[in-house]
């Protein structure tokens, strides 16, 4: 498994949809097990660092995902910039670029993935 791997639809939507469920499992976390002024004991303040820890774990782990299904498609990684100059627009545009097939055969990326 090298760095040039290409990412199917499948797999880019399974990244996707364990990041989101993540974000929203640390938001309730967040929330209800560590309301507003409970932050006392350093017991929270471990658990809320390993939260954003692997907040950060899980977006990193879904811009690789996203740059491999660009190049499945025959596109430069770059487009992930897209996340950074439109937010919210931009997660719509990637997502339909990610939806579209893949280029058959050998791109400049790999082989084809598995499917």
């Amino acid at each position: 498994m090298g760095g040039q791997r290409r990412a199917t639809p499948f797999e880019y939507w399974c990244v996707v949809a364990t990041f989101v469920g993540f974000v929203i499992l640390t938001i309730l976390i967040r929330r209800y097990v560590f309301p507003a002024g409970s932050i006392e004991s350093g017991l929270n303040i471990m658990a809320m660092f390993l939260l954003k820890f692997l907040c950060w774990f899980w977006f990193l782990l879904i811009l690789t995902t996203t740059i491999r299904r660009l190049q499945d498609r025959n596109m430069t990684g770059w487009y992930t910039l897209i996340y950074l100059i439109v937010p919210w627009l931009g997660f719509v545009i990637l997502g339909y670029m990610c939806s579209r097939k893949g280029t058959k055969g050998a791109n400049k990326y790999g082989p084809e993935p598995v499917r």
